[in-house]
């Protein structure tokens, strides 16, 4: 830091019609200990080195050489929506996946560590009651993250991602109307459960429900809108780690559009809307993914 003394007093240093030569000189000090100050702070903090890893499937992580261990954040994959058969209701949303981290994780010699990115539950496109399919669960070495599970063959959304030794977040119940997933719980400073998808609309036309949110504060999914031909929105999905859940379909009278598949990772896609005919389709859940950010020395 500079020991160069302040060359004049602040308070006294404006004048009318501008800055004096030592008002300038004030400036010029301030900007050079500011100066110094960001190059001290920048100093003191460890350089890192960030991997994500977001393709769904095993995956191996190269240590780098001067790697001492890493900040790691694992997101388990989404569940995605179901479909009802025609005329029944909309289906429910998908749970999202569990959030692990960030956690500290030491690398320990170690030349590379195996990890697994979780894909999301895929779509439906049927004319029959249908549940939703269930993520897959994320990994890090010997740390998983649970996936969401798939919205319900009755219209009830899919559960949030969460350990066996935690109770996962119930999906929101199929009605007129139907009921919101239940929000992410935490656990612990480092991780929280999954949230639970929306539920359809049955009987009397509503919107769906929708998703819960997830335990980085990301909103759930929006229920699909209701048709005047009588026919329900799907629930929507769970919050995402990064973003909210996936909508659910809206209400047709004939075929319905599939909601779109999610962006943010581990997030519940939208259950099908009610239709008349043809084929319900439901939103896919999203991939989870893996975050390194490796500390160097």
């Amino acid at each position: 830091m500079s020991d160069r003394p302040i060359p004049y007093d602040f308070a006294t240093s404006r004048q009318p019609g501008g800055l004096t030569v030592p008002g300038r000189e004030f400036l010029q000090y301030v900007a050079t200990t500011l100066a110094e100050l960001q190059a001290a702070i920048a100093a003191g903090f460890p350089v890192t080195n960030t991997e994500t890893y977001t393709t769904p499937g095993a995956f191996t992580h190269t240590w780098s050489s001067a790697a001492v261990g890493a900040w790691v954040t694992v997101v388990g994959g989404g569940g995605s929506g179901s479909v009802l058969a025609a005329s029944g209701g909309g289906g429910g949303g998908g749970g999202s996946g569990e959030i692990v981290g960030p956690f500290w994780y030491s690398r320990a010699g170690a030349v590379s560590t195996a990890g697994v990115v979780g894909a999301g539950g895929a779509a439906l496109d049927t004319s029959s009651a249908t549940a939703g399919n269930a993520g897959v669960a994320s990994s890090f070495g010997a740390v998983s993250a649970a996936p969401g599970a798939g919205g319900t063959s009755g219209g009830d959304g899919g559960v949030g991602g969460a350990p066996s030794s935690a109770s996962a977040p119930a999906g929101g119940t199929a009605g007129a109307p139907p009921t919101e997933g239940t929000r992410a719980n935490v656990l612990g400073h480092h991780a929280s459960t999954g949230a639970g998808g929306g539920g359809g609309c049955t009987t009397i036309i509503s919107s769906g429900g929708a998703g819960g949110s997830s335990g980085t504060g990301q909103s759930g999914g929006a229920g699909g809108a209701s048709n005047p031909t009588n026919r329900g929105g799907g629930g929507g999905g769970g919050g995402g780690y990064d973003g909210p859940g996936g909508v659910g379909g809206d209400g047709s009278g004939t075929t319905v559009v599939a909601p779109a598949t999610p962006v943010a990772a581990g997030a519940g896609g939208g259950g099908s809307g009610e239709y008349g005919s043809g084929n319900g389709k439901s939103g896919a859940g999203a991939n989870g993914v893996v975050i390194v950010q490796e500390v160097l020395e």
